[in-house]
């Protein structure tokens, strides 16, 4: 029963990361106005969502998994850094909460490969 919970958390963190990715490679610009407005440069979208949307299907699938969770792990802690740092905002604290509950998944799912 443990596997097929942890199968289903795996593909479900997958998914969201394949979401993500999809997100910003077809439609940049809002992500590019994030972006901008964190001084990052605009043109990392599209790289950015294909390194999500690749990351989120090895992940999904099972290929690679200790070495893609820790790359997402290390994605999403610098979301945190750049884009919600400001845990005492009532829309940035929550989003670092939930962005720290996908590190935790990440991180089990290292440990379990």
């Amino acid at each position: 029963m443990s596997m097929i919970a942890a199968v289903i958390g795996r593909v479900l963190l997958g998914l969201l990361f394949i979401l993500s990715g999809f997100q910003k490679i077809a439609d940049p610009a809002p992500a590019a106005q994030m972006f901008a407005a964190t001084n990052l440069p605009a043109s990392l979208v599209v790289p950015v969502g294909v390194f999500e949307l690749v990351a989120g299907v090895l992940l999904a699938i099972g290929l690679m998994t200790r070495l893609v969770s820790l790359l997402l792990a290390a994605w999403t802690l610098l979301t945190i850094f750049f884009f919600y740092n400001q845990f005492t905002d009532p829309v940035e604290g929550p989003l670092a909460a939930a962005s720290m509950a996908i590190i935790g998944g990440l991180v089990m799912t290292f440990a379990y490969g």
